[in-house]
């Protein structure tokens, strides 16, 4: 069972102290390698002939289980296809390191709730596909010092470290508020969710990758529900629906 001591070592995280230690991949357990804050190093928006390194939310069509932020305010046919596939990926392989029913399904409600909070504080897939006004708006550059106040929580400094990328002159922050906004999330009032969040995307990366029972059980589920039609008469609620109970402040 080689997925086994990747969730495991996602059980384990017991404050936030852990959770830094996992983010930043110190026991050679994170499996995804993914974060709520992406740092990486592409060409200047600006059009400039130069690389720098940016600081953005995270990429939904590769790490929020709907593929889209939209989707956890307004749920369409698509993102119910994209949750089901997710649904199915989680409850077979969880099923099969012996989980119950129940732990599965509070597993699978913390994760979209987490996501929901992420994709509450990023601009709208309409804002991001508006290339030419959205390079407009992202292009903000922060200092090494600007950067680190703008992310006081969440370890920003660390992260930058690991990537050999600390105490630059510039980096360019695509959304401001969103890093500011998940300095609220990274807390521990919100731990179940962050650890529920990464055992899911573990689950869905790790999944056709086991072995030829798991890859086939991938294959069938992908096929399964690529293959629904959009009369769906069963219009389900966003998965985050019972969010405003823990509103952030």
């Amino acid at each position: 069972e080689p997925a086994r001591p990747y969730i495991e070592a996602i059980e384990e995280i017991q404050n936030m102290d852990d959770m830094t230690d996992y983010l930043l991949n110190r026991s050679g357990m994170n499996y995804t390698g993914i974060s709520p804050i992406e740092i990486g190093v592409q060409k200047s928006l600006s059009g400039e002939a130069k690389y720098e390194v940016m600081i953005t939310p995270v990429y939904p069509a590769e790490e929020l289980c709907l593929a889209n932020q939209d989707e956890y305010s307004s749920f369409s046919d698509k993102g119910e296809v994209y949750k089901q596939t997710t649904d199915g990926q989680v409850w077979y392989l969880l099923g099969r390191l012996g989980y119950s029913e129940k732990e599965i399904s509070r597993i699978l409600k913390l994760c979209y709730r987490f996501e929901g909070r992420l994709a509450e504080l990023m601009k709208s897939s309409s804002q991001q596909n508006d290339y030419i006004n959205y390079v407009e708006t992202a292009d903000n550059h922060y200092d090494y010092e600007q950067l680190l106040e703008l992310s006081p929580v969440f370890p920003m400094k660390e992260l930058l470290e690991r990537y050999q990328i600390s105490d630059l002159e510039d980096y360019t922050v695509w959304e401001p508020d969103y890093i500011k906004g998940v300095q609220k999330l990274y807390q521990s009032k919100y731990l179940k969710e962050i650890k529920s969040y990464y055992v899911v995307q573990t689950v869905k990366q790790l999944l056709p990758l086991l072995d030829r029972e798991s890859y086939d059980k991938a294959v069938e589920i992908e096929k399964q529900l690529s293959s629904r039609n959009s009369n769906n008469n069963n219009k389900l609620p966003p998965p985050t629906a019972d969010m405003e109970e823990e509103q952030l402040t």
